[in-house]
């Protein structure tokens, strides 16, 4: 049986014969990538500085983390912010502003 035929048989390994993107795109997709470098450098640096502060105050920043419960609140200002992210990637990909 042939393996592209039925994709559920595919082996995870074999190379998929698909295009994303077109040549003329590469521009976008350096420009998205810079945007997910800058988002993610930012990132490191706050949550850096955040374990700084806590450890500072003498809080157990590591068991902390891993106990708390993320409330509605902080969800949908987290929801937000992975929105925010996810735009600034796939912005420069499709073309359109962030929204």
């Amino acid at each position: 049986m042939n393996a592209r035929a039925n994709p559920d048989t595919r082996i995870i390994s074999e190379p998929v014969d698909r295009r994303i993107l077109k040549p003329e795109q590469i521009d976008a997709v350096g420009e998205a990538l810079l945007s997910l470098t800058r988002e993610v450098w930012i990132l490191t640096d706050r949550v850096r500085i955040l374990e700084a502060v806590l450890e500072d105050k003498g809080v157990d920043v590591h068991e902390a983390v891993n106990r708390y419960q993320v409330g509605p609140e902080l969800q949908a200002e987290l929801d937000a912010l992975r929105k925010r992210l996810i735009d600034a990637v796939v912005a420069p990909l499709t073309g359109q502003g962030i929204q």
